[in-house]
């Protein structure tokens, strides 16, 4: 017998510009060919769920990008029907992952928006708004083409930086140097760092560190922080000839024509970045059932969708550490 659906869910609201989040009643969508509804178990809390009002000005308008679902029985052949904070969302199945019987929906529910985007920002097509056009360890020849070679991740212990040292692990780079406060070395080893270096170290001296690691130039770089001052340490370190990856807008003060500063935009359902994300959840299944990829560790929001709000207020306010904040949406109260 398929699951029960309901006609009405709960979901997350901003209603006005610059407005209240509001936890309110929602019509649940139908699904149009090749999407499918399904009901969201887990989903984990991303900084562009606070930014993503300041460009769409369409209201009501719902929130989330992160989730893990367990599917309805519904299926056909930037809307407020995709997003995540909600009990019921569409998503396209071609964007689907089968998690391993093992991993939590909690676990899963870390790996979604903050692996696609280093997955893109390394392995998209060198097009506006996608990657640095590294071929990707899925395709031929990608575990042999970067290895030897090393590459710097600015923010090891992020959940950002944590996925991007698993990619670079994949790789074959090496050495694989990071950046993270000390009492994260352990976790940015686990990742796959060969080297961590102290984030506070200024940067001259954090440039004299990677020197001393390796006589190689750094051609590619992972900023997974991407402040100013986490562009300018990564800005100095890179090669001419080197492309720099961030996740935020570009602060750099001063450029030179001979080093590239690539901006990543996240998300799957940009035209540029459709054919990577379809190719890396299709790779991501086996390779979370293989330990290839691993998820980050949780800590769970009380309160489901009511504690969203409270939740956003610590990756804004720069409090969030090696951990991702998950809610649970079917944990919500009623409106």
């Amino acid at each position: 017998m398929p699951p029960t659906v309901l006609l009405q869910h709960k979901a997350l609201f901003v209603e006005s510009e610059n407005g209240p989040y509001v936890v309110k009643t929602a019509e649940t969508s139908v699904p149009g060919p090749g999407e499918i509804l399904v009901k969201v178990e887990a989903a984990g809390l991303n900084p562009a769920d606070y930014k993503i009002h300041e460009f769409i000005k369409e209201f009501p308008l719902a929130l989330g990008c992160d989730s893990v679902v367990r599917l309805s029985a519904h299926m056909g052949g930037y809307a407020n029907r995709i997003a995540t904070f909600q009990e019921y969302c569409i998503i396209e199945a071609d964007l689907l992952v089968k998690i391993p019987i093992s991993m939590t929906f909690d676990q899963a529910a870390s790996i979604p928006a903050a692996a696609i985007a280093p997955a893109i920002g390394l392995y998209g097509d060198k097009v506006p708004m996608g990657g640095a056009g590294l071929t990707a360890p899925w395709r031929p020849g990608g575990h042999t083409e970067y290895a030897g070679k090393p590459i710097l991740i600015m923010g090891g212990a992020s959940s950002l930086g944590q996925y991007a040292i698993q990619f670079a692990k994949l790789s074959r780079f090496s050495p694989i140097i990071t950046t993270a406060s000390p009492v994260h070395n352990d976790l940015a080893a686990s990742a796959g760092a060969t080297h961590t270096l102290d984030r506070s170290l200024s940067l001259s001296a954090l440039a004299e560190a990677v020197a001393a690691i390796t006589p190689d130039p750094i051609t590619i770089v992972f900023d997974a922080i991407a402040v100013a001052e986490t562009q300018e340490a990564a800005y100095n370190i890179l090669a001419p000839g080197g492309t720099l990856i961030i996740v935020q807008d570009e602060a750099l003060k001063a450029k030179s024509d001979d080093k590239k500063v690539l901006r990543v935009w996240g998300s799957g359902h940009i035209p540029a970045n459709t054919r990577i994300a379809k190719e890396f959840y299709e790779f991501l299944g086996d390779a979370l059932t293989s330990g290839e990829i691993r998820p980050c560790e949780v800590e769970i929001l009380p309160g489901g969708l009511n504690g969203v709000v409270e939740g956003l207020e610590r990756p804004k306010n720069g409090t969030v550490r090696a951990k991702k904040l998950i809610v649970r949406p079917p944990e919500t109260s009623e409106v």
